[in-house]
């Protein structure tokens, strides 16, 4: 099932409402503010329908929107230049541009150390650092050699980053071609 349509879903109570709220609303405005990069680009739109599709998507949405409320000009699936190509996203600002290969990275499921009636105690499986250097250089052969890359990580539930950042440090001496890397966590609550 879409995403979308699994907030209608939600048991009627306080929290699950605030949250299915809060996605509709975030993603209403992702919609409005993004409209003509997102209407430029018709696999972006056909993205957001497909579920399968849908959460890397809106990964990509999310650090566009980012970017955009910083002051840059974005561009959505940009052509490399000298290359055959595409990126995620192409950020501009004055003469300085970047892309960005974007990835959504999910938590995974602990082992269950205690379950009663209201509460679930897992332990924290993180993706092994292996896993994420694989993702990494994978991500780095969308970058352009002539202008400087950034890999974002849109982070959905993972509590902790340490593995992410020592496996960045460890494909970062390697791959000359990363100017950086970005993770970033959208919250369900208003802070």
């Amino acid at each position: 099932m879409h995403l979308l349509a699994k907030q209608f879903t939600f048991y009627d109570n306080l929290r699950d409402r605030s949250i299915s709220h809060h996605l509709f609303g975030h993603f209403e405005e992702n919609l409005e503010i993004l409209r003509e990069e997102i209407q430029s680009k018709g696999i972006v739109s056909k993205n957001l329908k497909d579920a399968r599709e849908y959460t890397n998507t809106i990964g990509q949405i999310e650090i566009a929107m980012l970017f955009k409320k910083i002051g840059f000009d974005i561009e959505l699936e940009p052509r490399i230049p000298r290359s055959k190509k595409k990126s995620d996203i192409k950020i501009v600002m004055g003469e300085f541009a970047a892309y960005i290969e974007v990835r959504t990275l999910h938590d995974r499921e602990g082992t269950v150390v205690c379950k009663t009636e209201s509460t679930i105690i897992s332990t924290i499986n993180n993706h092994p650092i292996p896993t994420i250097k694989d993702i990494i250089i994978e991500k780095t052969q969308q970058l352009s050699e002539h202008h400087p890359g950034i890999i974002a990580f849109h982070l959905d539930k993972i509590p902790r980053t340490l593995h992410i950042e020592a496996a960045f440090y460890e494909v970062s001496k390697e791959c000359p071609i990363i100017s950086g890397m970005l993770l970033y966590r959208h919250y369900n609550n208003h802070e």
